[in-house]
């Protein structure tokens, strides 16, 4: 309830001498008034629903250290508040630098004006980037071995999808689902 009514929040990188390090479920959910979020560089998993249904939300600063998005860990949940739209520290991009897997829904429901970076990624799963509005390239990076079925189901990317060199190719026998792709605006 602390920041139920606050237009900007950042959470503490320490509390009570533990070192925050994972978001839990539902943490920062659901908060009416929320805009600005602002998650330490301790923090390295952002767990389900860890920021969903914050109509207002749209900036999440930080997540430097963030390595695993869980389900619907950052999603306004609807087309109606696609108000998301910068996750880190450049306004109107999404710059992940550690994020090395996300799961369903992790970023949902956002437009992004500028590029999207997200430079170590191994595994994205189904939907992990449905309903985005992506207008700059979109880099993902590292060695990806793992893209799970409609990776942007009903996004749109105006500028450039961008694949890692070390990624695996896609053929019947790899990890990737040949329908990775499908769906897209």
């Amino acid at each position: 309830n602390v920041i139920q009514d606050n237009t900007s929040y950042s959470i503490p990188s320490e509390i009570d001498g533990v070192t925050v390090t994972e978001l839990a479920c539902y943490s920062y959910s659901n908060k009416s008034k929320l805009v600005t979020l602002t998650v330490p560089d301790t923090v390295v998993k952002l767990n389900y629903k860890a920021m969903y249904y914050n109509r207002a939300m749209t900036t999440v600063r930080g997540c430097k250290g963030v390595k695993v998005m869980a389900h619907y860990a950052i999603s306004t949940s609807s087309t109606s508040y696609r108000t998301l739209s910068t996750i880190g520290e450049v306004d109107g991009e999404i710059n992940l630098p550690s994020l090395e897997r996300i799961y369903e829904g992790g970023v949902s429901y956002s437009t992004i004006s500028g590029n999207v970076n997200i430079p170590k990624l191994t595994y994205a799963g189904d939907y992990a980037f449905e309903y985005n509005n992506f207008k700059g390239d979109v880099n993902l990076g590292g060695n990806i071995t793992y893209m799970g079925v409609t990776v942007f189901y009903l996004a749109s990317i105006s500028g450039t999808l961008k694949l890692g060199s070390s990624a695996a190719p896609i053929t019947s026998t790899s990890s990737w689902d040949t329908r990775a792709f499908s769906s897209m605006n």
